[in-house]
């Protein structure tokens, strides 16, 4: 759901547009301006090819727009190893390759790149000319949902970059039990947001009804505290006055999630939440500290506990 793209180098290169001097700088502002609204719009990922020197490569580019630099910091970039073991591409057509290799291992949503790249690569559906925006077909059959069955091998495909990638993270399941059994696999849902000692502190949040006193729920949620501590995390656990809906909410996508993330391997409909919807949903399980009422509708925190 979390939509992913690669950007050919030449995009970003006036000489690969047609006309004059001037057309072509126009006409490449023109395209990269509206490639930014649509992936930003869309809360999209960019793969950063080559663990980041395809960030570098165009930066570095002789013909480069002047805006390139503002562009690229306002993606969200996500560092990807080679794709194969070969040099260093040096040219708008080797980092295409290496963005449709890339694809290969693992699923990009488009590969956007110029005209003049995009007719070098005419059997590869995945390569999309930013000119031909209004006809492309990764823009008309883009879906807000998708429907899976509720294991865990099926979450992670959804979900193992967004926990790989987000800062925050918040389950919101009123019924969520950690010693229940089709919960037993949310251990793995942990391990997907794992960080290295040296990364950012990532926070994950638990947000629950109140069905349990205050020293039975700590008791009952120390059967993750070995998974956090070896993934290098922590969490906080809330526990909530009455609500009934389920949703992932992080800081770069949110998912009405309908059945929560339990695993009885039934039939279950994801939806992308727009951002407004995101962020309302946010504050709705954000406590004031004072009242402790939530920020946005009825709710009262009753009590919270962090793990390990």
């Amino acid at each position: 759901m979390l939509a992913e793209y690669a950007l050919g180098s030449c995009i970003f290169d006036i000489e690969c547009y047609t006309g004059d001097e001037k057309e072509r700088r126009q006409l490449c502002y023109s395209k990269l301006r509206e490639i930014k609204e649509i992936i930003l719009e869309e809360e999209a990922l960019v793969r950063d090819l080559r663990n980041g020197a395809w960030s570098k490569y165009v930066s570095n580019y002789p013909s480069k727009h002047s805006d390139t630099k503002y562009i690229i910091e306002k993606l969200r970039l996500r560092k990807v190893k080679a794709a194969k073991a070969t040099t260093l591409p040096s040219s708008h057509d080797e980092w295409c390759q290496e963005a449709v290799d890339s694809h290969i291992n693992e699923t990009l949503n488009a590969i956007l790149t110029s005209q003049k790249t995009a007719e070098n690569f005419p059997g590869v559906a995945e390569v999309c000319s930013i000119e031909k925006l209004t006809i492309a077909r990764w823009l008309q059959t883009h879906s807000c949902s998708v429907r899976l069955k509720r294991n865990i091998r099926e979450y992670l495909k959804y979900l193992a970059v967004v926990f790989n990638q987000a800062k925050m993270i918040k389950f919101i399941d009123p019924y969520f039990e950690p010693t229940r059994k089709d919960y037993s696999n949310f251990h793995d849902l942990i391990n997907a947001a794992r960080r290295e000692a040296k990364e950012p502190k990532k926070l994950i949040e638990i947000h629950l009804k109140h069905t349990l006193e205050e020293a039975k729920a700590k008791q009952q949620f120390q059967i993750l505290s070995p998974t956090l501590q070896s993934a290098n995390l922590t969490a906080q656990v809330f526990f909530w006055t009455d609500f009934h809906d389920r949703y992932l909410i992080t800081d770069i996508i949110g998912i009405n999630l309908n059945n929560g993330l339990n695993t009885d391997n039934q039939l279950t409909t994801w939806t992308k939440l727009s951002k407004s919807h995101r962020n309302n949903i946010n504050d709705e399980f954000k406590p004031d500290p004072v009242s402790k009422k939530s920020l946005v509708g009825d709710h009262l925190l009753c009590y919270k506990f962090s793990l390990p």
